[in-house]
């Protein structure tokens, strides 16, 4: 499973159905949250929110390839309202020597606005991986001390 990335934040760009800033959290080592929101369409707001569990690893010689799958829920306001709700599955590496991870994934759903009908979506992203930078705003909080 993935090691090494509890607690861990990594935040980057996707590229994809929505393409723009993403940000993760691993919260444990097999459940990690996920939120897109693009950042080159003026139009409309649009994002992303996911929360991923991994399934297994693939194994090739020293490198580990996380496989994970989970809901994804796609927003998108203003000319073009819709909204989306799929299974999104998601194959990711970290280089450890420098702290990035690319991923890549798609998903198939359906499409609850303004029409009820078949929806697909797919990413592919390089995220930085910070040593959880919430501990910056107050250790304290992160600490299990509360005052």
């Amino acid at each position: 499973m993935t090691k090494n990335l509890k607690e861990k934040t990594k935040l980057g760009i996707s590229l994809g159905t929505v393409s723009g800033l993403t940000i993760g959290y691993q919260a444990t080592d097999i459940m990690e949250f996920n939120a897109v929101i693009d950042i080159f369409n003026f139009d409309n707001l649009t994002g992303s929110i996911n929360t991923l569990f991994t399934l297994f690893d693939i194994e090739a010689g020293s490198a580990v390839f996380p496989v994970s799958a989970g809901p994804s829920f796609i927003f998108k306001t203003g000319k073009n309202d819709k909204t989306e709700i799929l299974g999104i599955i998601r194959i990711e590496y970290d280089i450890s020597d420098i702290p990035l991870n690319l991923f890549l994934e798609g998903g198939a759903g359906i499409e609850l606005s303004p029409d009820v009908e078949f929806a697909g979506a797919g990413a592919l992203g390089i995220r930085y991986i910070f040593n959880n930078p919430l501990k910056l705003i107050h250790p304290a909080i992160f600490s299990g001390r509360v005052y």
